[in-house]
């Protein structure tokens, strides 16, 4: 009897869609996606995403940025910024393939 695996083809990195999630205190909820290779032109070009500064008042936004440049050049999938601020804005950054 053949054993048959289904194995799930994973896409280029630059294929895949970053993510960003802002629940901020006031309750706005906002949703933002990229390519990943748009994100990244975007960051070596400008330094910085268009992000809606008012909502991350509390976030030190060049840290940041840094840390997002940071994970898309190891090209990091899943989760890898997390922000909870002590004025209730939840804040997460990833890289899922959609």
């Amino acid at each position: 009897m053949t054993e048959k695996r289904v194995v799930k083809k994973q896409i280029p990195y630059d294929k895949c869609i970053f993510h960003v999630d802002i629940d901020s205190e006031k309750g706005d909820k906002i949703r933002i996606r990229f390519p990943v290779r748009a994100a990244r032109k975007i960051l070596k070009a400008s330094g910085k995403l268009p992000l809606p500064q008012d909502a991350l008042q509390e976030i030190d936004l060049q840290e940041l940025m840094e840390a997002v440049a940071a994970c898309l050049d190891e090209e990091v999938a899943g989760d890898f910024v997390t922000v909870e601020t002590a004025g209730g804005t939840h804040v997460r950054v990833y890289v899922a393939e959609n």
